[in-house]
C-alpha cells in the first residue's frame, strides 16, 4: 500500500535520478539510506534543496573554469541566462 512517505520517497529517487542520471547507480545503495531519513514533505524540499544548490554550485564552477580557459585563449565570453547570471557568480 502506498501511503505519503512512499510516494515522497518514490520521489526523492526520480529526483535523484534525473539530476545524477549514469552516476545514480553507483550510488543507490547510500541514496537509498538517506530515502529512509525522509519521512515528510519537509525533508523531502530540504533534501533536494540541498542537491540542486550542489548541482547549481557545480555548474557554476565548471562554466566559470571554461570562460576562464577561453579568456586566455583570447576569446571574450559573456553567458547570459537562467536564475543566476553565469558571469556574476555569488
Amino acid at each position: 500500500m502506498l501511503n505519503l512517505n512512499n510516494l515522497i520517497q518514490i520521489a526523492f529517487k526520480k529526483g535523484l535520478f534525473q539530476v545524477l542520471q549514469e552516476y545514480y547507480q553507483p550510488n543507490e545503495k547510500y541514496i537509498e539510506r538517506i530515502e529512509e531519513k525522509i519521512v515528510n514533505e519537509k525533508d523531502y524540499e530540504a533534501i533536494m534543496k540541498i542537491v540542486m544548490s550542489s548541482y547549481e554550485a557545480g555548474f557554476m564552477k565548471a562554466i566559470q573554469e571554461h570562460k576562464k580557459l577561453l579568456e586566455q585563449h583570447g576569446i571574450q565570453v559573456k553567458i547570459v541566462g537562467g536564475k543566476n547570471q553565469a558571469d556574476n557568480p555569488k
